[in-house]
């Protein structure tokens, strides 16, 4: 993909998330020219990815409903999984994150983790304060990484980074990025563009299981 051979031929981008660390650098000694190249790690780098932020501005108040319906949904489903919490086990404390979660997005600002735990600490009576996540807004340039050509890898060393953090981070770009494919697949659709502006994106996940 970081070919120019290859992007003359079939324009599109490709993003790798490595859960475990080794892969990545392969990658990266394996690229000549890192113009449209970028490598993540949490661990050596400085940025930010808030899961809770909408993922795309809606244009009015019922693409906006729609929205955070689809957004609540997809966000309760990873909370459950990296919690380890069956809904049909916990069916309260389910409607707890989605109940706090409705509530959060009322509020102009995006809300975080923080603002989540918070919440939930008080409507299950516990006195326990951490910091979670801090940022209101990402700053990985996912606009960018779709572009073609561009070739965007995201390290997770198996040893440094807590087992729940790389699973949420994972779950969380892959429904970022489906939501910006989405977005931009509408974007071109509006306004009369064609089939072909849809280059391809692919995703790269080392050893999934």
């Amino acid at each position: 993909i970081a070919d120019p051979k290859v992007q003359s031929e079939r324009p599109s981008s490709a993003i790798v998330i490595d859960p475990h660390g080794d892969l990545a650098y392969d990658i990266a000694g394996g690229i000549a020219d890192w113009t449209n190249f970028r490598l993540f790690d949490p661990t050596k780098t400085s940025f930010s990815l808030n899961p809770l932020e909408p993922f795309t501005q809606p244009k009015d108040e019922a693409e906006r409903s729609s929205m955070l319906q689809t957004q609540v949904s997809q966000i309760s489903l990873i909370l459950a999984d990296v919690t380890k919490t069956a809904a049909e086990f916990a069916p309260r404390l389910m409607w707890i994150f989605r109940g706090s979660l409705y509530y959060l997005y009322s509020f102009n600002a995006p809300p975080t983790f923080y603002d989540l735990y918070s919440l939930m600490s008080e409507l299950m009576s516990t006195n326990k304060r951490e910091r979670i996540a801090g940022d209101e807004h990402t700053t990985l340039p996912f606009w960018d990484m779709v572009k073609p050509g561009n070739v965007t890898v995201f390290r997770l060393p198996e040893h440094g980074l807590p087992t729940d953090f790389k699973e949420l981070f994972a779950s969380t770009l892959v429904l970022r990025l489906y939501f910006l494919i989405m977005e931009r697949a509408k974007k071109i659709e509006e306004r009369g563009g064609s089939v072909q502006e849809r280059t391809p994106v692919f995703l790269i996940i080392d050893e999934f299981q």
